[in-house]
């Protein structure tokens, strides 16, 4: 189940970026995107699938920067 969730990550980052070069929009709404799939996986992986400690702790340092 995460490698799916893993998958649809990777896609919607792609469609991301491919949105931001067809329709020149600016880097910063290009980041804001990226965070908001960023955003949203994670949110989506703590509420809905076990994770590592590992993992948990690394998100936890990842939102703290």
């Amino acid at each position: 189940a995460i490698s799916r969730r893993e998958k649809k990550f990777q896609l919607d980052m792609e469609a991301a970026a491919q949105y931001h070069y067809q329709n020149m929009t600016s880097d910063e709404e290009y980041m804001q995107a990226v965070s908001s799939l960023e955003n949203e996986y994670w949110s989506d992986l703590l509420n809905n699938y076990k994770l590592t400690e590992e993992e948990v702790e690394w998100y936890n340092n990842y939102t703290e920067a």
